[in-house]
């Protein structure tokens, strides 16, 4: 249907439906298919909330999924979100970690990393950052994001510029309390430390002060990530 209130109606449900797992994953994949929630993402520019449900609803059917991953990406998936982003992010921190969530299932490949750089991705992230600094939702979402690019050997001094590296470290001083932000900044921190340089501009921005924060407020949680950060520091900054 063409119909927008329709369409709308068959995104919740579509996002709803898969919830149990791995068949409903791959029944929604076969059935529905990625590529026609992005036709009506592109249908529907206008429209927030329709962009939103599609967000999560794509989400879904990625999630931990790397062949449809792959099919998401062939089909345009990075360039799609990122529209979506550009044209409701100020005005929809739901839209904001909707799209953030899914970014971060794509951003696991290389090939998306870099296509996510070159549709200046990262500005686009950084300002979910910014606009929303204390929806921990969007916060963990967006370092999710983060991680991933500074996990990707060529496009990861992109993070060098601008304030995105600021905006990490603010999230972790802002959501002392949520473990989840917490870990995600924590691997923003692990990846960033294979660059000397990132490494030196996190320690500038007094990262280890941080890790044993996190450490303390969220020991059983985040023993793991928080020690694989202060490693990842050590050894790109040993002396």
């Amino acid at each position: 249907s063409n119909d927008p209130a329709r369409q709308e109606l068959a995104l919740r449900q579509l996002r709803d439906w898969i919830v149990r797992g791995e068949a409903d994953q791959a029944q929604a994949m076969s059935e529905v298919g990625d590529e026609l929630v992005m036709m009506v993402m592109e249908a529907n520019a206008s429209s927030a909330e329709i962009q939103t449900l599609a967000c999560a609803a794509l989400f879904r059917m990625i999630e931990a999924n790397t062949e449809f991953q792959g099919l998401a990406a062939f089909h345009h998936g990075v360039e799609t979100l990122l529209t979506s982003l550009q044209e409701h992010l100020h005005s929809s921190a739901e839209l904001a970690e909707a799209a953030c969530w899914a970014l971060e299932e794509l951003t696991l490949s290389e090939d998306c990393c870099q296509e996510f750089v070159d549709f200046k991705g990262i500005a686009q992230v950084t300002l979910c950052l910014e606009l929303y600094p204390a929806d921990a939702g969007v916060q963990e979402a967006a370092n999710l994001v983060i991680a991933n690019i500074a996990n990707c050997r060529g496009v990861r001094e992109q993070l060098a510029s601008g304030n995105v590296l600021f905006l990490v470290t603010k999230s972790m001083r802002e959501h002392e309390g949520d473990p989840q932000v917490q870990e995600a900044v924590c691997k923003v921190i692990e990846h960033s430390c294979s660059s000397a340089s990132l490494a030196q501009k996190l320690q500038g921005l007094g990262v280890a002060a941080l890790l044993d924060t996190a450490l303390g407020s969220h020991q059983d949680q985040l023993a793991d990530s928080v020690q694989r950060a202060k490693d990842a520091l050590r050894a790109a900054l040993p002396y």
